[in-house]
């Protein structure tokens, strides 16, 4: 009886033990004390803990929360970080799979997108300090939205979810990005439930916005934003126009995802164009949502032969754009607004015709909105290109939650299968890229 309970156990969480599994093995080929992790170690022994965290929040960074944390896993044991970091992926799946209520075979394929995200990404500013800004408060933002959608269907929550669930709601807001995303979805779903009597209504959903209000002040005029204002000047961000910003945030954004081959982008594009295959028999409405796939496939050989052939182009990790372009880069640019244009014009008239139910294209479109929004949001900053790839983490796993639910429009076996082997392939290109980037780190 008991190993009946356990198969039918394993059987029920084996997503979950696919990415924990995964990740796992991935965080093997971690290394401790890189990049910021060194300098934060090396700062903790001049001075106490206490001192730095109001160092920090008077010279550079409202996240004091956050940067409390960089700080203690630097000094606890590597693995303490490695077990959490692991589970935080698992609590990211768990999360998008009940907010997206993804269940059986699907969630096996949603698991392998989450494992298809690029691991290494969480490396650039050393393993620890880009985790926990932004892995972490992913993880956090998640759960507080999962929380909220129980809110919104009057689902029961247990005490102990609802006492975790602020701690864990303050941590995530720590991080400028996530607490914007997050007040706009508060705010929208106060005024969609403003007529409904919803039990934990004011409990988690009037309280949680209440205490983005502090959150929100301290991002927004913390001393070390006079730091920040300081290093716009020094890297000209000051005399960008806000349609500069736009172009600066669009242009990099969208070229992150078509420059290399990319698989979550691509399965994003994939199983949009497979849902319709499936679900519609016109012609023009198929070769419409086969647009964003064409578009992928298209720029990513051109910038394959331009950056990589042509110009022995190698590192990908930090944005590369033009502030100000002038003569054939504003036209290179211009068209890539234009090109972008057209794709999102083709996605959500790919969108209407899988969703029947409306409000659940308002949800994905939302989800991918709130994923674009926090990648906008850099072009407002100099650290877009400083802060590299890390960034994009929000915007990849929009895009992974939006093909989990059109997945679930996705029936023919063949179909599945196709999308089961390029999930595979971007597991097995984001093991290969952690492992060389390990082996060569070593050498």
């Amino acid at each position: 009886m008991n190993s009946v309970m356990q198969k039918e156990t394993l059987k029920k969480n084996q997503a979950l033990i696919i990415v924990l599994s995964f990740y796992g093995i991935m965080h093997i080929f971690t290394t401790p004390l890189l990049l910021d992790d060194a300098a934060y170690s090396a700062k903790w022994m001049e001075d106490s803990f206490f001192s730095l965290i109001w160092y920090y929040y008077e010279t550079w960074s409202s996240r004091i929360l956050i940067e409390g944390a960089t700080l203690l896993f630097n000094k606890l044991p590597f693995l303490i970080w490695r077990l959490l970091d692991t589970l935080s992926y698992g609590v990211i799946f768990l999360c998008i799979q009940e907010i997206i209520d993804i269940k059986g075979k699907k969630s096996i394929l949603l698991a392998m997108m989450v494992c298809s995200y690029i691991f290494l990404q969480m490396v650039s500013a050393g393993w620890i300090a880009t985790s926990v800004a932004y892995n972490w408060t992913l993880a956090g933002a998640l759960y507080s939205f999962m929380m909220l959608k129980r809110v919104a269907y009057s689902q029961k929550i247990n005490t102990f979810k609802k006492i975790i669930y602020f701690p864990i709601m303050i941590y995530a807001c720590n991080h400028e990005v996530v607490i914007a995303i997050s007040l706009i979805i508060y705010l929208l779903l106060v005024f969609l439930l403003r007529s409904k009597s919803i039990v934990n209504k004011v409990s988690i959903l009037y309280i949680g916005i209440v205490i983005h209000i502090p959150l929100l002040i301290s991002a927004l005029f913390a001393p070390g934003k006079l730091a920040r204002y300081e290093f716009n000047i020094t890297t000209g961000f000051t005399n960008l126009s806000l349609t500069d910003r736009i172009r600066l945030g669009i242009v990099s954004t969208f070229e992150h995802y078509v420059k290399i081959p990319n698989v979550v982008f691509f399965l994003f594009c994939l199983v949009l164009f497979l849902s319709v295959l499936e679900k519609k028999k016109c012609i023009y409405t198929r070769i419409i949502s086969f647009i964003p796939l064409l578009i992928d496939c298209i720029l990513t050989i051109y910038y394959f032969i331009h950056d990589i052939i042509l110009h022995g182009k190698r590192n990908y990790i930090f944005e590369d754009i033009t502030l100000y372009p002038e003569g054939m880069e504003l036209i290179r640019q211009s068209l890539i607004i234009v090109v972008f244009i057209i794709f999102i014009i083709c996605t959500i008239y790919s969108l209407y015709h899988v969703f029947e139910d409306k409000g659940k294209m308002g949800l994905i479109l939302l989800i991918l909105t709130m994923g674009f929004i926090s990648r906008l949001i850099m072009a407002f900053s100099p650290t877009l290109f400083s802060s590299g790839t890390r960034t994009h983490i929000f915007l990849y796993f929009a895009f992974i939650m939006a093909s989990g639910m059109l997945l679930k429009h996705i029936h023919k076996r063949g179909y599945n299968g196709f999308i089961c082997m390029i999930s595979f392939v971007g597991m097995s290109v984001n093991t290969m890229l952690t492992i060389v980037a390990y082996l060569q780190g070593h050498m």
